[in-house]
């Protein structure tokens, strides 16, 4: 993840049809290390707080809070549900570490979705929805129109 877009090389330029999730853990009370250790998996991405966001760029500024980001191995044409199925999966097998940060850390489940005709949608099972509200994570899906494959912001 690089300045908040995703790169995968699963995902090639002429593909029309993708799916990427990844799962943000962040805090201002507790360190990335902090999080990474109670988590106890080691994140795709961290960020600690007041730690420049671009280091090529002071204009970017810094980081209002500490992050650990993982993000799902599942390939990028795969099901859009297959992803989120991981991401209830994961945070299912990280709810003692989630009732561990409590309070100090916010938990943000990040989708970007795109068709091959623009047309289609997904379903979430249930069991997906009640797990990511036991965790307390919020959900973002972001749909992008089947021309627009760079710049993925997740």
């Amino acid at each position: 993840m690089t300045n908040g877009k995703i790169t995968n090389a699963n995902v090639k330029s002429d593909e029309t049809r993708w799916t990427e999730l990844s799962i943000r853990f962040s805090s201002t009370a507790m360190s990335a290390k902090s999080m990474e250790r109670i988590l106890g998996d080691e994140p795709s991405d961290t960020a600690e707080l007041g730690e420049r966001i671009s280091p090529r760029s002071i204009q970017a500024g810094t980081h209002e809070s500490s992050m650990c980001i993982f993000t799902c191995p599942i390939p990028a044409d795969a099901d859009p549900q297959l992803h989120c199925v991981w991401a209830a999966t994961f945070l299912d097998e990280h709810r003692a570490a989630l009732i561990e940060m409590g309070a100090a850390c916010q938990v943000d489940v990040f989708m970007s979705f795109a068709s091959t005709s623009g047309q289609g949608g997904l379903a979430l099972p249930a069991s997906v929805l009640s797990t990511l509200a036991r965790a307390g994570a919020n959900f973002y899906i972001t749909l992008y129109p089947p021309e627009d494959t760079t710049n993925r912001a997740v």
